[in-house]
């Protein structure tokens, strides 16, 4: 048989995003890492972390924590007003939050199969009406018992919610939009700003149209005398992140924010990709030759009863792989694993190992048993085979959602190997 390349030239996009994605979206749009600061060591960080599949072989595959800490630094640095005896108490705790709610995230989309939906049906019809806006609630709700100065209904229902923040903070109308351009204006003596531009730019911030970085941002606090007030650098922060996030989403997160009760996300989430996987499915003209159930029996030896010869299982996946054109990128991840299964079986391990290896590009973020049965497999076959750096990063794709056995690494590589594969099952 034919040894499989392991490379794509374009990984299909997972229907969940992953969590270093999330972690990217809300670090650039808060303002805390620049997009166009190609030299800042964060930002590059946060690029390599956003999709697993893409990570260089020598990265660890665990989302690092050295990033959350750095993007703590950051966030600690912006608010800089001391509390409870250190400056980064407060970043301290809204990222453990966060942190938190990453791993709520994880243990989710590790126990839910896509099946038939893509990333922007799951974003927009799941996440955002469930998991995503939920969060959003919670956090604002925490942040307005935790440092109260505005209500967050005036930012969630708001067009454009950072110029009604800055509107909040001049209370004093035209007099303080003066102040804060005559400070704009003089505060640096060697690069001056003329005064008109800085009036310009204000308006823009008001109207919507702009949206200041946080260099800026600190720049208005100063003027206003705020700078030291640590609800004014929490408000600012948020308001500039909602701005940066649709309407669309904002009004999910308002609905959550104002529900007396509101549903628990994680079974709203699971009814929803109920619903729409049934609904993707009736679309679908698939054909009727699905010996699937048939595949995965044999090459687990569910019922011994099934023919075992070698030609029949690769017609079985032929035809399987056929039948399934239609939806190729939603199942190709399975095909990729079963050959795999099937190629190790027949004592073709380097064969087998490049079908795993596509196995997970195709089902990352979309199949939980991608995770606690594909990279399992994987690992204990790499390991077999004295691939060790390869072995560790499928440990380290596995531990990304929490499907490790410690134990079973104490055993002889050899018996795990005739665990996972037993010899009774191997064709000869």
């Amino acid at each position: 048989m034919t040894r499989v390349k392991s490379s794509i030239k374009a990984l299909p996009v997972a229907p969940f995003p992953t969590v270093g994605e999330i972690v990217y979206e809300v670090a650039t749009r808060s303002g805390l890492v620049q997009t166009s600061n190609d030299k800042d060591p964060l930002y590059n960080a946060l690029k390599a972390f956003k999709d697993d599949r893409k990570r260089p072989g020598l990265m660890p595959i665990e989302f690092p924590k050295t990033v959350l800490v750095d993007f703590e630094d950051r966030l600690a640095a912006f608010w800089n007003v001391e509390e409870d005896g250190y400056p980064g108490f407060n970043a301290f705790m809204t990222l453990g939050g966060v942190r938190r709610w990453l791993d709520f995230y994880a243990g989710f989309v590790a126990a839910r199969d896509a099946t038939l939906i893509e990333r922007e049906q799951m974003v927009e019809l799941v996440l955002w009406p469930t998991l995503f806006s939920a969060g959003g609630a919670f956090f604002m709700g925490v942040f307005e018992k935790w440092t109260p100065l505005i209500d967050p209904v005036q930012l969630l229902a708001a067009d454009n919610p950072f110029g009604v923040y800055l509107r909040f903070l001049c209370k004093n109308g035209s007099s303080d939009y003066k102040r804060i351009c005559e400070y704009r204006s003089t505060h640096n003596h060697e690069r001056p700003i003329d005064p008109e531009n800085c009036r310009k730019t204000l308006e823009q911030w008001l109207g919507g149209k702009a949206v200041p970085n946080l260099a800026r941002c600190q720049e208005i606090l100063l003027a206003l005398n705020m700078a030291e007030s640590l609800a004014a650098k929490v408000w600012m922060l948020l308001a500039r992140l909602l701005h940066k996030t649709p309407k669309r989403y904002r009004t999910l997160i308002l609905e959550r924010h104002k529900a007396d009760s509101p549903a628990d996300p994680q079974v709203e989430a699971y009814a929803l990709m109920k619903a729409l996987a049934w609904k993707i499915g009736a679309s679908l003209n698939i054909g009727p030759d699905r010996p699937y159930a048939k595949i995965r029996a044999v090459l687990y030896q569910t019922e011994p009863v099934l023919p075992r010869a070698r030609a029949d299982i690769v017609d079985m996946l032929q035809r399987q792989e056929k039948t399934w054109e239609p939806i190729a990128n939603q199942t190709q991840h399975m095909i990729h694993w079963l050959w795999g299964r099937f190629h190790v079986l027949c004592g073709e391990y380097g064969a087998g190992l490049e079908r795993y290896k596509l196995a997970y590009d195709y089902g990352a973020n979309r199949d939980p048993e991608i995770y606690h049965v594909a990279l399992h497999e994987a690992r204990i076959l790499a390991a077999f085979l004295g691939e060790k750096r390869q072995a560790e990063r499928f440990r380290g794709w596995a531990g990304l959602y929490s499907y490790l056995d410690d134990d079973e690494d104490k055993e002889p590589i050899a018996e795990r190997f005739d665990k996972t594969f037993p010899p009774t099952l191997r064709f000869h």
